[in-house]
């Protein structure tokens, strides 16, 4: 157990280092061929970020942010992009025979979603400040903070997710718990502390998660699981290094940034991929006053 407070950046080139990150880390999800090479030919064309470009980024994320970030960058040809894969496998699932067929296709699509918000979407807004009440613009910049609710909201809808909102309240304004059950349709586990994270996390392996954080604040982000092991939460807020869209270590996050006294874990499963395939309203489960 770690009883220390220390930072991302002195603790990557000893896990690269001994081998314990690769310098691709980040370079792809675990998932099919089509899905990795699509994210190659994206990489290729300039619209996402190279693995090792990414874990550079994580190690020192404030001072100039991503190169994605700049304002000539591409970012709605990304989105194009992704909302023609979308749209790919949309049909192809509308097409095909219910049952195995189908659960394929989820499977897949499953694979893409994970790549899209992980691989494609999080990289561009790396470095891009943080603010309690930061409300994001159409792409990313580094003269625009963002809050963690909306940061997250912003990467759904990004993503293809249709978020609505319900007598005037989104998704950004709710607490850490009801977003994760606006999203999901169903009440998340409160796992309490990173031991139950951790349990987890071995019960149901390698991906993307959905992660909600209560201490004396809220927060909310994004938990990855690499296939080496390698756990990453990456969100906007406060970290060890200041207040930034960041790629943190997600152990070291929850077990020592703040004393949390509930931990949500979503994650991104068949009925999720489904909304987002078909396009169904994600609307808020709470309404704020």
């Amino acid at each position: 157990m770690r009883t220390r407070l220390i930072t991302l950046a002195l603790i990557l080139p000893a896990l690269v280092a001994a081998g314990g990150v690769s310098a691709e880390a980040g370079a792809s999800m675990p998932g099919s061929t089509g899905c990795a090479a699509w994210l190659d030919s994206l990489r290729t064309e300039g619209l996402a970020l190279p693995g090792h470009e990414m874990l550079a980024l994580a190690l020192d994320p404030l001072p100039s942010g991503s190169p994605l970030t700049d304002p000539s960058s591409r970012y709605g040809e990304l989105l194009q992009a992704i909302d023609r894969k979308r749209d790919e496998l949309a049909t192809r699932y509308r097409s095909a025979s219910p049952g195995p067929e189908r659960g394929r296709i989820l499977e897949v699509a499953g694979e893409h979603l994970e790549a899209i918000i992980g691989d494609m979407l999080f990289p561009s807004w790396l470095g891009v400040g943080w603010d309690f009440f930061g409300v994001p613009g159409p792409a990313p910049s580094l003269d625009r903070p963002v809050a963690c609710g909306h940061f997250i909201q912003k990467l759904l809808e990004d993503a293809g997710f249709n978020t609505q909102k319900r007598a005037g309240t989104w998704l950004a304004y709710l607490a850490p718990r009801d977003f994760l059950e606006s999203v999901g349709g169903c009440v998340p586990d409160d796992v309490l502390a990173w031991e139950g994270v951790s349990a987890r996390l071995e019960e149901r392996g390698p991906g993307l998660y959905l992660l909600g954080l209560e201490s004396w604040w809220g927060h909310i982000g994004l938990l990855r699981l690499e296939p080496n092991g390698d756990l990453w939460f990456l969100h906007s807020g406060p970290h060890f290094q200041g207040a930034s869209v960041s790629m943190d270590d997600g152990e070291l996050y929850l077990r020592e940034f703040l004393p949390w006294q509930h931990v949500w874990v979503m994650e991104f499963d068949s009925a999720v991929v489904l909304k987002w395939l078909e396009g169904t309203a994600i609307v808020p489960c709470v309404v704020m006053d």
